[in-house]
């Protein structure tokens, strides 16, 4: 019998049923013996997607997830939530180093600029980019001084 916490009417789709493995997952209240594709809706972009059986017996078998746990994103915008999350890391290991190159803050305005055009950072941030790239635009000479322009070309279409 199958009595998983996510079931409902419409959302099981027949006939995609795989057996659950019982002790690879963590404890229940109600036990699940078997996964079912399920249909869902992204909860950021709205369109429909499948929640198939295969990752849902990976999600709470292999990652351990708990039950209680559901996929409420589709998968591009999953992959997207991940880049994002990459992205910030890259950003933050940049912003730490003590000993940043003109490419290193190049690369660091380049992420910044993603992550605000993502609205993971607010316009607040954009004196802090002019910031980091006036010494490069000060050396009209300099092998970075092209690319430093672009990018305070993008931060005044931000601003603007």
């Amino acid at each position: 019998m199958f009595l998983h916490w996510h079931s409902g009417p419409g959302v099981r789709v027949p006939g995609t049923a795989i057996a659950a493995d019982l002790p690879r997952r963590r404890p229940a209240t109600i036990p699940v013996t078997h996964y079912y594709d399920a249909k869902r809706a992204c909860r950021k972009c709205g369109r429909p997607f499948l929640f198939f059986a295969e990752e849902q017996k990976h999600w709470y078998e292999a990652l351990a997830f708990p039950l209680e746990a559901d996929c409420l994103e589709c998968p591009p915008c999953r992959k997207d939530e991940r880049k994002l999350r990459t992205l910030h890391r890259q950003y933050d290991a940049l912003l730490a180093r003590a000993d940043r190159s003109e490419a290193d803050t190049l690369e660091l305005v380049k992420c910044a600029l993603q992550l605000l055009e993502s609205s993971v950072f607010t316009p607040k941030a954009l004196p802090q980019l002019r910031a980091l790239l006036r010494p490069l635009l000060a050396d009209a000479s300099g092998p970075r001084h092209a690319e430093a322009t672009a990018l305070l070309s993008r931060i005044k279409g931000i601003a603007a």
